[in-house]
């Protein structure tokens, strides 16, 4: 994207359980959280956590995985633009992930649904800068 450029990412945490019986219907709910540290040479890291259970029974399935990336940033871009642009920047890798790994476990795939941080349903924080 315009004055984002995605060097690298790796996946930082990934929690996967499941203790679902084979007849019981599952509702899945997801969290997402998205932060971003800046550094004073225009580059950033964006961490992307999402959390998917079940909406009755959180234990019976539970999906966490943390996300880290760093980008090489526009040091003239408002702060809040470079969060979104990077925030959809990183969203294809994890909710691939998150497929990938539960489709590997032998559960139906999961995939998250894209929510929009432009308007605000994410969790934002701005962590200290990187020195």
């Amino acid at each position: 994207m315009k004055g984002c450029d995605l060097k690298t990412y790796k996946i930082k945490d990934l929690e996967l359980s499941t203790n679902v019986g084979s007849s019981r219907r599952i509702e899945l709910t997801h969290r997402y959280t998205y932060n971003v540290r800046y550094s004073e040479k225009d580059t950033c890291m964006g961490e992307f956590t999402a959390e998917v259970t079940d909406k009755a029974s959180p234990a019976a399935i539970k999906i966490k995985i943390t996300v880290i990336a760093i980008f090489e940033i526009d040091g003239k871009l408002p702060r809040e633009e470079v969060h979104i642009i990077t925030y959809n920047t990183m969203f294809p890798y994890v909710q691939s992930a998150i497929s990938t790994v539960t489709a590997a476990a032998g559960i139906p795939p999961v995939i998250i649904p894209y929510i929009d941080a432009s308007n605000g349903e994410i969790l934002r924080l701005e962590l200290p800068d990187i020195e």
